[in-house]
């Protein structure tokens, strides 16, 4: 099962503020460019297959799109000036491309329980054209708190098991039983699209909310007209920010158990995925 807790993530960097350059470019062929916001990690150099391919990446930076020989790309991250024995990934993180796959892609690291490396969708592609080795479930159905369509793609995805109320917010006294849902959305696409609407399997009212500090109390605010997701960009849910909000749960949400959710997107897309529960 893929663990997958995303430490603080900000929207992908597309200024392209380019570490040094080494792969030669080459005709047709894949190519990728890696942005870094694996927070806390320092400068790394970028291996694709044992080969060096830019240095000194830093928090924030995004390369330029790399070549990539043949179809098969195996990334490791080693602490700049190190040797690749010294890669923070003990294993390197794997991606398998079609042949004949002429795309450009863009990898994320991120930071949660361990370093992770999540590969977006092609630039303006159908996210089912990627797949990434040992990040699916059996017979190649998506892990739990993942999915796809369209341009989007949804990973990381959990909620948290059900309490009355959440003492410190404003109003959430008077809401029931709660929970919330939480999730990283990555828009592939070269427009921006906003999620609009929440529905899923258990009997509640759901809604998009954020928190907010406001002289010094926490409060859950409606979110109006939807969280935009940025073009070739990605919208973090997480606990303290961008949220669904489940009120009036009629069933507790326990852990272990498994919430489907059904997102609406102002695109038109439609995505249902199923996300674990687990105690807040």
């Amino acid at each position: 099962m893929r663990k997958f807790i995303l430490s603080l993530v900000v929207a992908v960097c597309l200024s392209l503020t380019a570490a040094p350059y080494f792969a030669s470019a080459h005709e047709g062929g894949p190519h990728v460019r890696l942005v870094h916001l694996a927070k806390g990690v320092a400068e790394v150099d970028v291996y694709f297959n044992h080969q060096k391919v830019a240095e000194a990446a830093a928090y924030g930076v995004t390369t330029p799109y790399l070549p990539v020989e043949g179809y098969e790309l195996m990334v490791s991250l080693v602490p700049h000036g190190g040797k690749m024995e010294e890669a923070l990934n003990k294993e390197p993180f794997t991606f398998t491309f079609k042949e004949g796959d002429g795309g450009h892609y863009t990898l994320v690291t991120l930071m949660g329980e361990a370093l992770e490396v999540v590969m977006l969708p092609a630039d303006g592609a159908p996210v089912e054209t990627m797949s990434h080795e040992g990040h699916e479930g059996d017979m190649g159905m998506p892990a739990s708190g993942e999915a796809s369509g369209g341009n989007l793609k949804i990973s990381g995805g959990f909620a948290r098991a059900t309490t009355s109320g959440m003492s410190g917010h404003s109003g959430m006294g008077a809401m029931g039983k709660v929970s919330a849902a939480y999730m990283m959305i990555m828009n592939s696409g070269s427009t921006p699209d906003k999620l609009i609407k929440v529905e899923g399997s258990a009997d509640a009212v759901y809604e998009l909310h954020e928190s907010k500090i406001e002289n010094d109390v926490a409060k859950m605010i409606p979110v109006e007209g939807g969280i935009e997701i940025p073009a070739s960009g990605m919208a973090e849910l997480k606990p303290g920010g961008l949220h669904i909000m489940m009120m009036e749960l009629k069933e507790d949400l326990a852990p272990g158990d498994t919430l489907s959710l059904t997102l609406t997107f102002e695109s038109g897309t439609v995505i249902t995925v199923d996300v674990p529960v687990k105690q807040p």
